[in-house]
């Protein structure tokens, strides 16, 4: 692959799309047509520059937090429907008692 040679500017600002959180690393790398590699390098470095946790890390956190804040949704929709469920065999249940006369 030929050594490629990119603005300072441009890096900054395929830096700050990835931290804006416009694009992802990933999807930043094929909009820009870079390596993904180098996108997270020029992220992280940036992150160094401004004092911030690397990207790495952030994105960790993140999907950490959404995924017991989904856990936690998921466990309370549990109960409701398990609520539903015991009132639906419960009228079920007193409906079968009832007699029916034609």
């Amino acid at each position: 692959m030929a050594n490629v040679r990119y603005t300072q500017e441009k890096r900054i600002q395929v830096a700050e799309y990835v931290l804006d959180g416009r694009y992802s690393a990933s999807v930043a790398s094929k909009v820009f047509g870079i390596g993904v590699n180098t996108v997270c390098r020029w992220v992280n470095r940036l992150c160094e520059k401004r004092g911030l946790p690397c990207y790495r890390a952030e994105r960790k956190g993140r999907r950490r937090e959404s995924t017991r804040a989904r856990l936690k949704e998921l466990v309370r929709r549990n109960r409701r429907l398990e609520k539903q469920l015991a009132h639906a065999r419960e009228t079920a249940e007193i409906l079968k008692a009832i007699p029916v006369h034609l």
